[in-house]
């Protein structure tokens, strides 16, 4: 077997568990499958979202019901530190807590406690690849780079990576292949640096995709007019942006989640403000009032969304529904993504648009928790689907708000 290595560290905190979500663990499952979510975002540019070739195309790689992977995945821990949930009560920023609500619980006097253990940022472990023997194996390894990079620059691992926590780099450069990995000191850099990384991925993917018989005309910087059935770089837009106090993790992650939940609840500042769809919709259907209309706007964010009355113990979620089965989860379109340029932050706000909800799957707002008696449950309500176009106001603000340093594709 061939193989390649590379030692990643890692950039903000990574909440990655097994069983026990008490210790922090680096599964390689985990790593795994974020690999195999980029090679299909890459994949599903060139292919203009054409899930079955894309699919084809993965299998190949990492393998199916009917094929073994080619790929190989060993995680060795090289420098990893833990903190648990065994400290004192710790003071956090709203902006933070907003991002990283489910790690953290009230405990009064302004402090939170830390409810799972994560990986320090500073963290480092090294991620060896063996390469079954076969054919195009020079190729695969191009593959396997350039699959890696797209995850240690627009994604992240673990809980809420979509949310800016999970972050990792390559720590030192790769072999030189002309795809450079460490991201240039110079934010003004930054647009330039995605680009050429970007077009050395997808010529090699698209070598890749013609040497396994698999048409792939597309290209990522020729996004398609139509939304494809997966999460993929054939419909995208990102915008870079930086501050010039962006100079430690917890000050970036702060500002962001401040700067989701004022947009979210269309406030300039007011953090504690109810959102357009609590006070427009939500209260009124937990008092059995009447709804001018159902439409609401962040749903595009993701759900499920919890919704609650602190002053009458009431709540309502907001989740998915097809042919009679309820569903909670469906991901946020929108990636938070932290880069470390030398001693400063720069973030990546990363929008695939794809269906949002699988065909004849509706949103569904319904009662939930423990109701007073003396208030009748409402029915569950049937809500209109989710207008992306809000995702993309968010981006528009997000380049007024912060030092926009461009935009891609």
């Amino acid at each position: 077997m061939s193989g390649v290595s590379c030692e990643l560290e890692v950039v903000s905190p990574l909440f990655l568990a097994g069983a026990d979500r008490t210790e922090a663990e680096l599964r390689t499952a985990s790593i795994r499958g974020v690999l195999r979510f980029w090679f299909r975002a890459m994949m599903g540019g060139l292919t203009q979202g054409d899930w079955t070739k894309v699919a084809s195309l993965e299998a190949a790689v990492f393998g199916d019901t009917e094929r073994a992977s080619r790929v190989q995945i060993r995680v060795v821990p090289t420098g990893l530190r833990v903190v648990k949930p065994d400290g004192p009560p710790v003071a956090l920023e709203a902006g933070f807590f907003y991002l990283g609500f489910p790690f953290y619980q009230w405990a009064g006097r302004g402090r939170y406690r830390l409810l799972r253990a994560y990986f320090k940022p500073g963290s480092a472990f090294r991620l060896d690849f063996s390469l079954r023997p076969g054919p195009d194996g020079e190729l695969l390894e191009r593959i396997l780079w350039g699959t890696l990079w797209l995850w240690t620059h627009m994604g992240g691992l673990g809980a809420r990576s979509r949310r800016g926590f999970g972050a990792v780099q390559v720590r030192s450069e790769t072999p030189d292949l002309g795809l450079k990995f460490k991201p240039p000191p110079e934010p003004l850099q930054l647009v330039g640096h995605f680009r050429d990384g970007l077009r050395w991925i997808e010529s090699a993917f698209r070598e890749f995709a013609e040497r396994q018989g698999v048409p792939a005309a597309g290209s990522i910087f020729r996004p398609s007019g139509s939304r494809p059935p997966f999460s993929s770089l054939a419909k995208w837009r990102a915008v870079l942006v930086t501050r010039g106090n962006w100079n430690d993790w917890q000050g970036v992650l702060a500002d962001l989640g401040r700067f989701i939940r004022c947009f979210r609840n269309q406030s300039p500042t007011d953090l504690r403000r109810p959102t357009p769809d609590y006070s427009r919709v939500v209260a009124h259907y937990l008092q059995h009032a009447s709804v001018a209309s159902w439409d609401l706007t962040n749903d595009a964010f993701g759900l499920p969304i919890q919704f609650r009355s602190s002053s009458r113990r009431l709540s309502a979620t907001l989740t998915w529904r097809l042919e009679n089965e309820d569903y909670d989860r469906r991901a946020s379109p929108l990636m938070v993504r932290l880069l470390r340029l030398g001693g400063r932050y720069a973030v990546v706000l990363l929008l695939m648009e794809s269906e949002f909800l699988p065909s004849g799957a509706v949103e569904w707002l319904k009662p939930t928790g423990n109701w007073p008696r003396s208030v009748p449950e409402p029915d569950p309500q049937e809500i209109p689907p989710a207008d992306l176009g809000v995702l993309h106001q968010f981006l528009d603000k997000a380049k007024e708000t912060f030092d926009c340093l461009g935009e891609l594709p």
